[in-house]
C-alpha cells in the first residue's frame, strides 16, 4: 500500500511539473524580473517547515510514471518542452515512517510575463473542469475511487490568482480499504506560479493542505519583493499512523 500512494504521489509531483510546462510564451516583451535559481530553490517548501517527521523524497519519479488517476491524466497532456517555463525548482517530501505519507511537493516556475503565469492557472482549470470522479483498477487489481473538486479559492489576498485541485476516497486492494486524498494548488504571483501538493491517507483533506499552500506563498512572496524568507514557524506535520488507521477500520 505504500508504495502504491508513494506511485500516485509521483505522479501528482509529475503533474506539477507538466502542468507548469503547459503555459504558451507569450509575444509581449515585458520588462519582468524572473527569479534566479538560487532564488527559486529558496522559495521553495523546505524540511524545516514540514517538520522532523519527514525527509527529502529522493524516489526517481519516472519509475512510478504509469500509474492511471483517470480523467486527472488529461493534466498530463499541459506540458510541451518548447512551453516550459524560463526556469524551475522542485521538491518532495515523504514521512520517514512507513507508509511513508503524508507526500507532499512544491515546484516553483518563472515565466517571462504575468500572462504566460496566469495561462497556467487557466490551462489547468479547463483540464480539470469536467473532472468529478476517479473510478480505476489497475493491472495489479487496486482501484482507486475518488471524489473530485475544483475551485479558484485564493490562499492569500496578495495572490494575483490561484487554481486548486481536491480529491478524496479511497484505494482497495482486495479486500483492504484505505482512505486516501489529496489537494493541490497552483498559486500565481505575478510571473511566476508556485505549485504545492499533498496526499494522505484519510477520508477527507486536513487543514494540512491549507498551511502547506499558505507557506509556499509565504516563501516566495518576500523573495519576489527582493527580501529574505523570513524565520517561519515550522508547520510540524504528523506522519500516517497506519496501526491507528487499521484499527479504526477493523
Amino acid at each position: 500500500m505504500a508504495m502504491r500512494t508513494r506511485t500516485t504521489l509521483s505522479l501528482l509531483s509529475l503533474l506539477a511539473v507538466t502542468a507548469l510546462a503547459g503555459c504558451g510564451s507569450s509575444e509581449d516583451d515585458d520588462a519582468t524580473t524572473m527569479l534566479s535559481r538560487a532564488d527559486l530553490k529558496s522559495s521553495l517548501i523546505s524540511l524545516d517547515d514540514v517538520g522532523s517527521a519527514f525527509k527529502v523524497d529522493e524516489s526517481d519519479d519516472d519509475d512510478d510514471s504509469d500509474q492511471e488517476l483517470g480523467c486527472l491524466d488529461g493534466l498530463d497532456e499541459l506540458g510541451g518542452d518548447s512551453n516550459d517555463p524560463e526556469r524551475d525548482e522542485e521538491i518532495s517530501f515523504e514521512a520517514k515512517a512507513e507508509p511513508e505519507l503524508p507526500g507532499v511537493f512544491n515546484t516553483v516556475g518563472a515565466f517571462k510575463s504575468d500572462a504566460d503565469a496566469a495561462k497556467v492557472l487557466t490551462d489547468l482549470g479547463k483540464a480539470v473542469s469536467s473532472c468529478k470522479s476517479v473510478d480505476v483498477t489497475d493491472e495489479d487489481g487496486a482501484r482507486i475511487q475518488l471524489a473530485v473538486s475544483s475551485d479558484t479559492r485564493e490562499t492569500d489576498a496578495d495572490a494575483t490568482g490561484q487554481m486548486n485541485l481536491e480529491a478524496a476516497g479511497s484505494i482497495t486492494v482486495q479486500t483492504l480499504t484505505i482512505p486516501f486524498s489529496l489537494r493541490f494548488s497552483a498559486i500565481q504571483l505575478g510571473n511566476h506560479v508556485t505549485v504545492v501538493g499533498f496526499v494522505t491517507m484519510a477520508e477527507e483533506v486536513g487543514p494540512e493542505a491549507d498551511a502547506l499552500a499558505q507557506r509556499a506563498f509565504d516563501r516566495l512572496s518576500p523573495i519576489l519583493d527582493g527580501k529574505d524568507v523570513p524565520d517561519l514557524e515550522p508547520l510540524d506535520l504528523k506522519a500516517v499512523d497506519l496501526d491507528a488507521l487499521m484499527s479504526a477500520g477493523a
